[in-house]
Protein backbone atom coordinates (compact mmCIF):
# COMPACT_ATOMS: atom_id res chain seq x y z
CA UNK A 1 0.00 0.00 0.00
CA UNK A 2 2.94 2.47 0.75
CA UNK A 3 4.92 3.91 -2.35
CA UNK A 4 8.29 3.35 -3.46
CA UNK A 5 10.08 6.27 -1.96
CA UNK A 6 13.84 8.19 -1.45
CA UNK A 7 14.58 10.89 0.76
CA UNK A 8 16.20 13.95 -1.10
CA UNK A 9 19.74 15.24 -0.63
CA UNK A 10 19.14 18.51 -0.19
CA UNK A 11 20.12 21.40 -2.32
CA UNK A 12 23.92 20.61 -3.38
CA UNK A 13 25.23 21.32 -6.45
CA UNK A 14 25.92 25.02 -7.29
CA UNK A 15 26.46 24.37 -11.30
CA UNK A 16 24.65 26.34 -13.60
CA UNK A 17 20.78 25.57 -14.47
CA UNK A 18 19.26 23.89 -17.77
CA UNK A 19 15.88 22.75 -18.57
CA UNK A 20 14.11 19.03 -18.91
CA UNK A 21 11.26 17.34 -20.23
CA UNK A 22 9.22 15.34 -17.81
CA UNK A 23 6.74 12.08 -16.86
CA UNK A 24 5.63 11.61 -13.67
CA UNK A 25 3.00 8.85 -13.82
CA UNK A 26 1.60 7.30 -10.41
CA UNK A 27 0.16 3.59 -9.31
CA UNK A 28 -3.10 2.74 -10.38
CA UNK A 29 -5.98 1.97 -7.58
CA UNK A 30 -7.59 -1.46 -6.99
CA UNK A 31 -10.98 -2.40 -9.06
CA UNK A 32 -13.71 -3.32 -6.76
CA UNK A 33 -15.06 -6.38 -4.96
CA UNK A 34 -17.97 -8.34 -5.83
CA UNK A 35 -19.12 -6.49 -9.76
CA UNK A 36 -17.35 -3.59 -8.46
CA UNK A 37 -15.93 -0.54 -9.93
CA UNK A 38 -13.01 -0.67 -12.27
CA UNK A 39 -9.59 1.09 -10.68
CA UNK A 40 -9.04 4.72 -11.83
CA UNK A 41 -5.54 5.34 -13.92
CA UNK A 42 -2.94 6.87 -11.74
CA UNK A 43 -2.07 10.77 -12.38
CA UNK A 44 -0.55 11.39 -15.47
CA UNK A 45 1.45 14.55 -15.47
CA UNK A 46 4.11 15.42 -18.39
CA UNK A 47 5.03 18.82 -20.30
CA UNK A 48 5.90 18.40 -24.10
CA UNK A 49 9.36 20.38 -24.12
CA UNK A 50 11.85 20.67 -22.76
CA UNK A 51 11.25 23.72 -19.88
CA UNK A 52 11.52 22.72 -16.52
CA UNK A 53 14.56 24.13 -14.68
CA UNK A 54 16.99 21.92 -12.68
CA UNK A 55 20.49 23.05 -11.13
CA UNK A 56 24.00 20.83 -12.18
CA UNK A 57 25.07 18.93 -9.63
CA UNK A 58 22.09 19.12 -7.37
CA UNK A 59 19.98 15.82 -6.35
CA UNK A 60 16.76 15.21 -6.76
CA UNK A 61 14.49 12.63 -5.27
CA UNK A 62 12.30 10.28 -7.14
CA UNK A 63 9.28 8.64 -5.90
CA UNK A 64 7.48 5.72 -7.76
CA UNK A 65 4.20 5.09 -6.75
CA UNK A 66 3.41 1.57 -6.39
CA UNK A 67 -0.06 -0.25 -7.44
CA UNK A 68 -2.72 -0.54 -4.87
CA UNK A 69 -2.92 -4.05 -3.39
CA UNK A 70 -6.16 -6.18 -4.55
CA UNK A 71 -9.09 -5.74 -2.44
CA UNK A 72 -10.82 -9.54 -1.11
CA UNK A 73 -13.49 -10.14 0.88
CA UNK A 74 -17.44 -9.94 1.80
CA UNK A 75 -18.15 -6.94 -0.24
CA UNK A 76 -19.51 -4.62 2.77
CA UNK A 77 -16.11 -5.31 5.06
CA UNK A 78 -13.66 -3.82 2.81
CA UNK A 79 -13.31 0.10 2.93
CA UNK A 80 -12.41 0.80 -0.35
CA UNK A 81 -10.69 3.83 0.75
CA UNK A 82 -7.66 2.26 1.35
CA UNK A 83 -7.07 0.65 -2.01
CA UNK A 84 -5.96 3.93 -4.30
CA UNK A 85 -2.59 3.75 -5.76
CA UNK A 86 0.19 5.73 -5.08
CA UNK A 87 1.92 8.96 -5.53
CA UNK A 88 5.02 9.82 -7.62
CA UNK A 89 7.10 12.57 -7.43
CA UNK A 90 9.84 14.62 -9.20
CA UNK A 91 11.20 18.00 -7.49
CA UNK A 92 7.77 19.94 -6.87
CA UNK A 93 5.95 17.28 -9.26
CA UNK A 94 3.66 14.97 -7.54
CA UNK A 95 0.79 12.66 -9.36
CA UNK A 96 -1.48 11.21 -7.10
CA UNK A 97 -2.78 7.76 -7.02
CA UNK A 98 -5.45 6.33 -9.20
CA UNK A 99 -8.97 6.03 -6.99
CA UNK A 100 -9.86 2.32 -6.59
CA UNK A 101 -12.88 1.23 -7.68
CA UNK A 102 -16.56 1.27 -5.53
CA UNK A 103 -17.73 -2.30 -4.02
CA UNK A 104 -20.96 -3.86 -5.44
CA UNK A 105 -23.09 -4.37 -2.62
CA UNK A 106 -24.95 -7.53 -1.15
CA UNK A 107 -28.17 -6.44 -3.47
CA UNK A 108 -31.85 -6.15 -2.58
CA UNK A 109 -31.01 -9.16 0.05
CA UNK A 110 -29.21 -6.95 2.56
CA UNK A 111 -28.52 -3.72 3.66
CA UNK A 112 -26.46 -0.71 1.89
CA UNK A 113 -23.14 -0.13 1.58
CA UNK A 114 -22.15 3.10 3.53
CA UNK A 115 -19.87 5.80 1.94
CA UNK A 116 -16.95 4.55 2.90
CA UNK A 117 -17.25 1.85 0.27
CA UNK A 118 -17.93 3.93 -2.94
CA UNK A 119 -15.45 4.68 -5.75
CA UNK A 120 -12.59 6.83 -4.53
CA UNK A 121 -11.06 10.54 -6.23
CA UNK A 122 -7.38 10.21 -7.07
CA UNK A 123 -5.30 11.09 -10.27
CA UNK A 124 -8.02 9.55 -11.95
CA UNK A 125 -11.50 8.21 -10.17
CA UNK A 126 -12.55 4.68 -9.75
CA UNK A 127 -15.64 3.71 -11.21
CA UNK A 128 -19.21 3.33 -9.21
CA UNK A 129 -19.63 -0.59 -7.76
CA UNK A 130 -23.22 -2.05 -8.79
CA UNK A 131 -26.52 -0.71 -7.44
CA UNK A 132 -27.88 -1.81 -3.80
CA UNK A 133 -31.33 -1.89 -4.03
CA UNK A 134 -31.41 -2.28 -0.07
CA UNK A 135 -33.97 -4.33 2.05
CA UNK A 136 -37.09 -3.70 2.23
CA UNK A 137 -37.40 -3.03 -1.09
CA UNK A 138 -37.42 0.71 -1.71
CA UNK A 139 -34.79 1.41 0.39
CA UNK A 140 -32.90 4.41 -0.56
CA UNK A 141 -29.54 4.42 -1.41
CA UNK A 142 -26.52 6.54 0.07
CA UNK A 143 -26.04 9.41 -2.78
CA UNK A 144 -22.78 9.16 -2.81
CA UNK A 145 -22.29 5.69 -3.58
CA UNK A 146 -23.96 6.13 -6.79
CA UNK A 147 -21.04 8.22 -8.29
CA UNK A 148 -18.16 7.88 -9.41
CA UNK A 149 -14.80 8.64 -8.03
CA UNK A 150 -13.51 12.03 -9.35
CA UNK A 151 -10.35 12.69 -11.22
CA UNK A 152 -7.71 15.28 -11.12
CA UNK A 153 -7.95 15.31 -7.51
CA UNK A 154 -5.81 17.00 -5.69
CA UNK A 155 -6.49 19.27 -8.82
CA UNK A 156 -3.31 20.13 -11.34
CA UNK A 157 -3.64 22.30 -14.50
CA UNK A 158 -3.41 20.61 -17.00
CA UNK A 159 -5.34 18.00 -15.55
CA UNK A 160 -3.96 14.59 -14.58
CA UNK A 161 -6.92 12.24 -14.86
CA UNK A 162 -10.88 11.73 -15.28
CA UNK A 163 -13.63 10.87 -13.49
CA UNK A 164 -14.66 6.88 -12.91
CA UNK A 165 -17.94 5.89 -14.24
CA UNK A 166 -21.13 6.39 -12.55
CA UNK A 167 -24.76 4.86 -12.18
CA UNK A 168 -27.57 6.54 -14.02
CA UNK A 169 -29.85 3.54 -12.61
CA UNK A 170 -31.11 4.72 -9.25
CA UNK A 171 -34.29 3.10 -9.18
CA UNK A 172 -33.34 -0.75 -9.81
CA UNK A 173 -30.61 -2.66 -9.13
CA UNK A 174 -27.78 -2.82 -11.74
CA UNK A 175 -25.53 -5.87 -11.76
CA UNK A 176 -22.53 -3.86 -13.20
CA UNK A 177 -19.98 -1.71 -11.96
CA UNK A 178 -18.36 1.21 -13.93
CA UNK A 179 -15.30 1.62 -15.43
CA UNK A 180 -12.25 3.58 -13.94
CA UNK A 181 -11.14 6.50 -15.27
CA UNK A 182 -8.40 7.16 -17.59
CA UNK A 183 -5.68 9.85 -17.80
CA UNK A 184 -7.28 10.37 -21.50
CA UNK A 185 -11.30 9.84 -20.83
CA UNK A 186 -13.43 9.42 -18.22
CA UNK A 187 -14.53 5.70 -17.58
CA UNK A 188 -17.97 4.83 -18.98
CA UNK A 189 -20.65 4.65 -17.00
CA UNK A 190 -22.40 1.54 -15.37
CA UNK A 191 -24.31 -0.71 -17.60
CA UNK A 192 -27.91 -1.70 -17.30
CA UNK A 193 -30.27 -4.20 -18.11
CA UNK A 194 -27.61 -6.53 -16.21
CA UNK A 195 -24.24 -7.33 -18.44
CA UNK A 196 -20.81 -6.80 -18.82
CA UNK A 197 -19.22 -3.92 -17.04
CA UNK A 198 -18.40 -0.64 -18.09
CA UNK A 199 -14.52 -0.09 -20.15
CA UNK A 200 -12.16 1.60 -18.09
CA UNK A 201 -11.18 4.99 -19.35
CA UNK A 202 -8.45 5.37 -22.61
CA UNK A 203 -4.81 6.19 -21.45
CA UNK A 204 -2.55 9.04 -22.44
CA UNK A 205 0.02 8.62 -24.98
CA UNK A 206 3.47 10.27 -24.59
CA UNK A 207 6.92 10.07 -26.82
CA UNK A 208 9.37 11.20 -23.85
CA UNK A 209 10.88 7.69 -23.98
CA UNK A 210 11.28 7.76 -27.97
CA UNK A 211 8.69 5.55 -28.82
CA UNK A 212 5.45 6.34 -28.77
CA UNK A 213 3.79 4.54 -24.96
CA UNK A 214 0.62 4.74 -22.84
CA UNK A 215 -0.37 4.97 -19.59
CA UNK A 216 -2.70 5.70 -17.05
CA UNK A 217 -5.74 3.53 -18.08
CA UNK A 218 -8.60 3.02 -16.26
CA UNK A 219 -9.59 -0.81 -15.03
CA UNK A 220 -13.24 -2.05 -16.02
CA UNK A 221 -16.31 -2.37 -14.12
CA UNK A 222 -17.06 -6.06 -13.13
CA UNK A 223 -20.06 -7.69 -15.02
CA UNK A 224 -22.73 -10.15 -14.07
CA UNK A 225 -22.31 -13.64 -13.42
CA UNK A 226 -25.23 -14.80 -15.35
CA UNK A 227 -25.31 -12.04 -17.84
CA UNK A 228 -22.02 -10.86 -18.49
CA UNK A 229 -19.53 -11.84 -21.27
CA UNK A 230 -17.38 -14.33 -19.75
CA UNK A 231 -14.18 -12.64 -21.10
CA UNK A 232 -14.87 -8.97 -19.51
CA UNK A 233 -15.58 -5.40 -20.86
CA UNK A 234 -12.04 -4.15 -21.82
CA UNK A 235 -9.52 -1.85 -19.78
CA UNK A 236 -8.49 1.49 -21.52
CA UNK A 237 -5.41 1.67 -23.08
CA UNK A 238 -2.53 2.56 -20.95
CA UNK A 239 -2.38 -0.56 -18.63
CA UNK A 240 -6.35 -0.47 -17.45
CA UNK A 241 -7.49 -4.20 -16.76
CA UNK A 242 -9.49 -6.09 -17.94
CA UNK A 243 -12.69 -6.82 -15.43
CA UNK A 244 -13.88 -10.27 -15.14
CA UNK A 245 -17.13 -12.16 -14.43
CA UNK A 246 -14.83 -13.54 -12.00
CA UNK A 247 -11.11 -12.43 -10.43
CA UNK A 248 -10.35 -9.10 -11.97
CA UNK A 249 -6.65 -8.86 -13.53
CA UNK A 250 -4.19 -6.25 -12.65
CA UNK A 251 -3.28 -2.95 -14.00
CA UNK A 252 -0.09 -2.33 -16.06
CA UNK A 253 3.21 -2.55 -14.16
CA UNK A 254 4.82 0.67 -14.98
CA UNK A 255 2.02 1.78 -16.83
CA UNK A 256 0.20 3.14 -13.71
CA UNK A 257 -3.02 1.31 -15.05
CA UNK A 258 -6.49 0.46 -12.47
CA UNK A 259 -7.69 -2.85 -11.89
CA UNK A 260 -9.78 -4.16 -12.72
CA UNK A 261 -13.27 -5.32 -10.81
CA UNK A 262 -14.19 -8.64 -9.75
CA UNK A 263 -17.64 -9.90 -11.28
CA UNK A 264 -20.52 -11.77 -9.79
CA UNK A 265 -21.05 -15.34 -8.66
CA UNK A 266 -18.82 -14.52 -5.47
CA UNK A 267 -15.53 -13.40 -7.22
CA UNK A 268 -13.06 -13.38 -4.23
CA UNK A 269 -10.86 -10.65 -5.59
CA UNK A 270 -10.61 -7.72 -7.81
CA UNK A 271 -7.14 -6.90 -9.55
CA UNK A 272 -4.43 -4.72 -8.08
CA UNK A 273 -3.34 -1.44 -9.76
CA UNK A 274 -0.22 -0.90 -12.07
CA UNK A 275 2.93 0.95 -10.61
CA UNK A 276 3.94 4.10 -11.93
CA UNK A 277 7.17 5.20 -14.01
CA UNK A 278 8.86 8.51 -14.42
CA UNK A 279 11.22 9.95 -17.19
CA UNK A 280 13.12 12.87 -17.47
CA UNK A 281 14.75 13.80 -20.97
CA UNK A 282 17.57 16.37 -21.33
CA UNK A 283 19.69 17.60 -24.13
CA UNK A 284 22.79 15.45 -24.00
CA UNK A 285 25.42 17.91 -25.02
CA UNK A 286 23.91 20.74 -22.68
CA UNK A 287 24.20 18.78 -19.41
CA UNK A 288 25.70 15.69 -17.42
CA UNK A 289 22.42 14.40 -15.62
CA UNK A 290 22.61 11.02 -13.78
CA UNK A 291 20.16 8.05 -12.39
CA UNK A 292 17.95 5.91 -13.66
CA UNK A 293 18.15 3.34 -16.91
CA UNK A 294 19.37 5.71 -19.39
CA UNK A 295 19.69 5.76 -23.17
CA UNK A 296 19.50 8.10 -26.03
CA UNK A 297 17.35 9.28 -28.67
CA UNK A 298 18.67 11.50 -31.55
CA UNK A 299 20.30 14.69 -29.52
CA UNK A 300 19.14 13.84 -26.04
CA UNK A 301 19.91 11.44 -22.81
CA UNK A 302 16.37 9.88 -21.44
CA UNK A 303 16.34 8.68 -17.75
CA UNK A 304 13.54 6.46 -16.63
CA UNK A 305 12.88 5.26 -12.94
CA UNK A 306 10.61 2.31 -12.77
CA UNK A 307 11.14 2.06 -9.04
CA UNK A 308 13.06 4.70 -6.33
CA UNK A 309 15.98 6.79 -7.47
CA UNK A 310 17.53 9.88 -7.39
CA UNK A 311 18.43 12.10 -10.49
CA UNK A 312 21.55 13.89 -10.00
CA UNK A 313 21.21 17.18 -12.34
Amino acid sequence: MFGYQVLGFGAGGGGSPYNVRYLVVAGGGSGGHSQGGGGGGGGFRTIACKTYEVVGGTSYAITVGAGATPMAGPACTINSANNNGNPSTFDTITSAGGGSGGNGGPGSAGPACASPFKAQDGGSGGGVGRYQNPSPAGGSQPADVLDGGAGNSPPTSPSQGNNGGTNPHSTFNNQTGGGGGGAGSVGTNANSPPGSGGPGGSGTTSTITGSPLAFSGGGAGGGDSVQGNPIGSPGGSGGGAAGQRAVGQAGGTNQGGGGGAAGGSGAPNAGAGGSGKVVIRRVTADSNGSGGCTSTSGDDTIHVFNSPGTYIA
